[in-house]
């Protein structure tokens, strides 16, 4: 089964590739970055993009719920 710590063990081209076969999830500022967060089964992945460089500058692979938190005021929910 995989694991975040298998995940973040791969080469840059490898977690480029794992990481857009998942669900994207949401997507938020961080200083000049713009972090995308992406669901794989086990766990989440965070992809670092860099606009003024227009570059993939990191991804990160982790399954802790807390790190969920700062994508909580991106949600928008569909009220009727």
């Amino acid at each position: 089964m995989p694991t975040p710590q298998h995940f973040n063990a791969l080469s840059e081209t490898e977690q480029q590739a794992k990481a857009i076969d998942g669900h994207f999830l949401a997507d938020r500022k961080a200083g000049d970055c713009i972090v995308q967060l992406f669901s794989l089964p086990n766990y989440y992945v965070e992809r670092h993009y860099d606009p003024a460089a227009n570059r993939i500058t990191k991804h990160e692979a982790f399954s802790n719920l807390d790190r969920l938190v700062p994508y909580i005021a991106h949600v928008k929910f569909n009220c009727r």
